[in-house]
């Protein structure tokens, strides 16, 4: 398509950086949580996963799938839901997947943790 008839997408936004974060923070800790380890074969050593190593490891994806973008910031909403499709579905492949966040389970897993509160305090007291 030339410039012209290319139908402008929009940057991906705020709230799907923070949900990226989210992403890569959740998936490092499932990954590390499962027992597939990240080995750096010439020091022969072992890494626990972390959100800026998977991040260095999103945007390599992210260069390679739009042909050249180095930025989370120059990303469109469609290609950040696409590398995290590609993403989750590598790490699939070792048993680990993890869902997008949205505001929802956010909201679940913060009345999860006040229940859990809740409970602990009322057993205490």
């Amino acid at each position: 398509m030339d410039d012209l008839n290319e139908k402008k997408e929009r940057q991906r936004t705020n709230l799907q950086n923070k949900s990226l974060h989210r992403f890569l923070r959740e998936l490092a800790s499932a990954l590390n949580d499962s027992g597939t380890e990240m080995h750096v074969a010439f020091k022969d050593i072992e890494i626990p996963w972390n959100e800026y190593i998977l991040k260095s490891f999103w945007k390599k994806i992210e260069s390679i799938h739009t042909e050249g973008k180095t930025s989370t910031t120059e990303m469109t909403t469609k290609e950040c839901i696409e590398i995290y499709e590609i993403v989750n579905r590598h790490f699939s492949q070792f048993g680990v997947s993890v869902p997008w966040p949205s505001i929802e389970e956010i909201l679940m897993k913060q009345r999860i943790k006040e229940d859990i509160k809740n409970n602990e305090y009322s057993r205490h007291h």
